[in-house]
């Protein structure tokens, strides 16, 4: 388990430049926040080389409501992960798979939104990856 630490504060504006068409120049106020993340994991050996493991993590959003926009929709993000490897005897072959499941909540922007973005945004994603590597 750990607790990870972003300095979104940083982050307080996104500038627009546009060398062609400098009338198109802009900077969009940000004002994203600090924020914790928590993250924690097992990991269950089994026989033969096998392993499972299973995963969890809380990230609450940086951003204010005025902030979230088509172009950088955010919330709170849930993350559930599961995986699994398998090493050959003497561990030269391995195969690693996993999946990973980001829930974010829905959030609302009606009547906060600085640029009259009102609206229900609602996200989430689903991640799967494997590999294959063999030490020499």
């Amino acid at each position: 388990a750990d607790l990870v630490f972003f300095g979104w504060e940083s982050f307080d504006q996104l500038e627009l430049t546009f060398p062609s068409q400098p009338d198109l120049d802009t900077v969009i106020p940000e004002n994203y926040e600090n924020i914790w993340q928590f993250r924690t994991g097992v990991e269950r050996r089994l026989d033969d080389g096998w392993a499972v493991r299973l995963g969890y993590h809380y990230d609450k959003t940086p951003v204010p409501t005025e902030s979230v926009s088509p172009l950088l929709p955010d919330n709170d993000r849930h993350g559930f992960s599961l995986g699994g490897s398998w090493a050959s005897p003497g561990g030269r072959l391995r195969v690693d798979v996993g999946a990973w499941y980001l829930f974010l909540a829905k959030r609302s922007t009606e009547g906060r939104n600085r640029d009259g973005y009102d609206g229900t945004y609602d996200n989430g994603a689903f991640t799967f990856g494997a590999s294959l590597g063999y030490r020499f």
